[in-house]
């Protein structure tokens, strides 16, 4: 596994944990803003060659899936509102469980 690709793992990872979390706010010690959680996701997945090969056909589509998720999102709030709020609503448990799915997709 190359450095990007696991660092676009540990993005994910650092999504989906709140998911998982029985109790979400003890994981914002790592991630304390909205905005740090939309950083993190564009500087792990650059949609460029280089990366994307090393990703098989079912996975890219999974990757380009959640991403347009996840613009959608940001159009959506425009800014993500802050991270407890935005973890604990509808759209970021959503985006949580997305995420849960997709590292599954890429066997992580």
């Amino acid at each position: 596994m190359t450095a990007h690709r696991e660092i676009l793992i540990a993005a994910l990872k650092g999504i989906a944990k709140f998911h998982l979390a029985d109790d979400p706010s003890a994981q914002i010690a790592y991630m304390d803003t909205s905005e740090e959680l939309y950083l993190r996701w564009h500087g792990a997945y650059i949609k460029r060659d280089w990366l994307l090969a090393q990703f098989n056909e079912q996975q890219r589509a999974a990757l380009a899936e959640f991403d347009a998720y996840f613009e959608a999102l940001s159009a959506k709030y425009n800014r993500f509102p802050p991270i407890l709020k935005f973890i604990t609503s509808a759209d970021g448990k959503a985006l949580c469980e997305r995420a849960i799915n997709l590292l599954r997709v890429l066997g992580a």
